[in-house]
């Protein structure tokens, strides 16, 4: 989940054991609307880089 442009927020739902996707955008006024969703879903364990470094 994170905020998007025009506060909008952008929700990612991902199922382990089917492996589908769905992203969703909700406006500030409660509309929500599909905007991707797919197949093969996976989790990757990739450290993230150190504070004040560029990624």
């Amino acid at each position: 989940m994170g905020l998007g442009a025009n506060n909008s927020v952008i929700e990612v739902f991902a199922s382990d054991e089917s492996g589908s996707w769905t992203i969703t955008v909700t406006t500030p006024n409660g509309v929500t609307c599909l905007v991707a969703s797919g197949q093969a879903y996976e989790t990757l364990a990739e450290a993230l880089p150190a504070m004040g470094s560029d990624a």
